[in-house]
């Protein structure tokens, strides 16, 4: 298992990693893919590979000098639960330090509250809705 980086969307990475979140946000999940493909120039991406698949992505969006916002978090169906999200949480935490980032926010899945809890994230503000999934803020 490596982690691979890119802020290139015309890379090799970046494209894999487009196609599992089309799977498992646009395919599984009904969200739109015009939701997936927002801001694509102006983040960094994450591609976690096993046996030379991208089984996990996930992006940081710079939002100021000392604010991130991770999205479209996304792990292949047969990988979840196996640990996988909290090690990729963990390495995009490890980048925002790399950059002096202080603040992390995610909107996450109502579903995914309690995983966010365990690694340390509080919930902030209202439920919302995005690409016809409840959604909350949550910070660390």
């Amino acid at each position: 298992m490596k982690f691979l980086w890119t802020e290139d969307i015309n890379s090799d990475l970046y494209k894999k990693c487009l196609e599992l979140r089309k799977e498992v946000f646009v395919k599984e999940k009904n969200s739109s893919l015009d939701l997936e493909i927002k801001d694509e120039d102006r983040c960094i991406y994450l591609g976690l590979e096993e046996d030379g698949n991208i089984i996990g992505t996930g992006r940081i969006f710079l939002n100021d000098d000392k604010t991130a916002i991770f999205q479209r978090i996304a792990i292949k169906k047969e990988y979840r639960s196996k640990g996988y999200g909290s090690l990729m949480i963990n390495e995009m935490e490890n980048k925002c330090r790399e950059k002096s980032i202080s603040t992390i926010n995610i909107p996450a899945s109502m579903h995914a509250i309690e995983f966010y809890t365990r690694l340390g994230y509080r919930q902030k503000g209202e439920i919302f809705i995005r690409g016809s999934i409840e959604h909350v803020w949550v910070e660390k």
